[in-house]
């Protein structure tokens, strides 16, 4: 019965939006944030969130294991 409600909630339009908003916000900091560059570039360029963007991986975003794992579900 309770993996029904799962299911369900898995094929559900509200799930789609869901991660149709999350992978959008990660692409607009993925947009605004310089990838590919060197670990110094960050907290020269950012400052104090320089730090917080290489911890979270920012400065790759597309090939980190969330935005992929995210197009993974929506293929799903």
């Amino acid at each position: 019965m309770k993996n029904n409600k799962v299911f369900s909630f898995l094929r559900s339009m509200r799930f789609g939006m869901i991660l149709l908003c999350a992978i959008a916000a990660l692409s607009i900091v993925g947009t605004l944030v310089t990838q590919g560059q060197t670990a110094a570039f960050y907290p020269e360029r950012y400052g104090n969130w320089g730090n917080l963007i290489l911890f979270f991986g920012f400065d790759h975003m597309y090939a980190t294991w969330y935005y992929v794992a995210l197009f993974a579900a929506l293929c799903l």
